[in-house]
């Protein structure tokens, strides 16, 4: 029987599945920064363009360096809009965020993508593989 493994919950095993979640995620934070674009064109917001240049920057170094640090970025932009919907719903003048669910998926997407730019970086590549270790350090 043929299985096929979803990106969003499935465990990471191999580097493949690491690369697939990787840029399944950075599509997601492309798309987001698009919206991003979208909603400063309409409100005329500096911040919100400065918010979705770091998240295109973000989603590009993840998806073509497979960055950590781009990764954690994303996961710490992801929480900083998850509290700031969160706190619109709860009536704070804070901004125009009130999707909880699209705040709650961006930060479970910057989740999977730090776990699949850490899995890549404790898995070798096909070609260090034939390496010895002293070699790779």
């Amino acid at each position: 029987m043929l299985e096929r493994k979803i990106a969003w919950i499935s465990k990471i095993d191999t580097r493949d599945d690491a690369l697939e979640v990787a840029k399944v995620a950075s599509y997601a934070f492309l798309f987001l920064a698009a919206l991003q674009l979208v909603q400063c064109l309409v409100l005329k917001s500096a911040p919100a363009f400065v918010e979705a240049l770091i998240t295109f920057s973000g989603a590009l170094a993840v998806l073509r360096l497979h960055s950590r640090a781009a990764a954690a970025v994303l996961l710490a932009v992801s929480c900083a809009d998850a509290l700031v919907t969160l706190a619109v719903i709860l009536g704070a003048p804070l901004g125009t965020g009130s999707n909880v669910i699209l705040a709650g998926l961006m930060v479970w997407v910057a989740v999977r993508a730090v776990q699949a730019t850490w899995a890549l970086e404790h898995m070798p590549d096909e070609d260090e593989e034939e390496l010895p270790l002293r070699a790779r350090r």
